[in-house]
């Protein structure tokens, strides 16, 4: 049997997603050094803080539904929205593991120079029971706050809170295996899946809902990487 958004319940090893957490600006936008830095991410950005919130509950229960008991939950957070997230999650039934922190070693720059650069994202890391893959890479690389650059060259030009591929692979290396069934319920660009390219025998299911960046997805996965698409409207 499946859930209202196609996925049967408990058929999910790994959820790595990047959901809406209400960052944009209304009506800033600044020039730097040629690159346009918006911070207008786009109607998926700008839900009313109520209605965001009653979302998050159903996002979250949904989450705790797909996993498989063991599976596994990466999610990117601003830090205004950590304890609503954190207590959704919590409700639904999912384990708090870790908090996790990107710190970006090249973030924007701070245009109107009136407070600290923002150069960190927050990712949740939670379980459904006790975690079945966790692959240690050693201590020195299991730290919980992980540094690196954010998107680079043609990687930024995709979708305007895209993730890193980089990132995204550690995250994978980390909490999937071969045969593992991944899912992002937010999936933008779609770079989870492309992060993982290199990666044996693993199913993405990607959930996007604006036609722009699901024709995107499609485009990309068979021009860069010929691979096989399953669309479900």
């Amino acid at each position: 049997e499946e859930g209202g958004d196609g996925i049967a319940p408990g058929s999910v090893d790994l959820i790595l997603t990047d959901p809406p957490y209400l960052a944009s600006s209304r009506n800033l936008s600044r020039t730097f050094q040629k690159t346009n830095l918006r911070r207008d991410y786009g109607k998926w950005d700008k839900i009313p803080p109520r209605q965001y919130a009653r979302n998050v509950g159903t996002w979250a229960g949904l989450m705790a539904q797909h996993l498989k008991e063991g599976g596994a939950l990466y999610c990117f957070m601003d830090l205004r929205q950590l304890s609503l997230w954190c207590d959704a999650l919590e409700r639904a039934g999912l384990t708090y593991q870790n908090y996790i922190i990107w710190h970006r070693v090249n973030p924007a720059p701070q245009m109107r120079q009136t407070k600290w650069c923002h150069a960190f994202d927050s990712i949740l890391y939670f379980t459904k029971g006790s975690p079945k893959t966790f692959r240690w890479f050693g201590l020195n690389n299991m730290h919980n706050v992980i540094k690196g650059p954010i998107c680079l060259g043609a990687e930024r030009t995709y979708h305007p809170t895209q993730k890193p591929r980089w990132l995204l692979r550690r995250l994978l290396m980390v909490s999937s295996r071969s045969g593992d069934t991944i899912l992002d319920s937010f999936a933008g660009s779609g770079a989870t899946a492309f992060a993982g390219h290199n990666f044996d025998h693993r199913t993405y299911i990607l959930v996007e809902p604006d036609p722009q960046y699901a024709g995107l997805i499609r485009g990309r996965a068979k021009e860069e990487f010929d691979w096989a698409v399953v669309v479900h409207e």
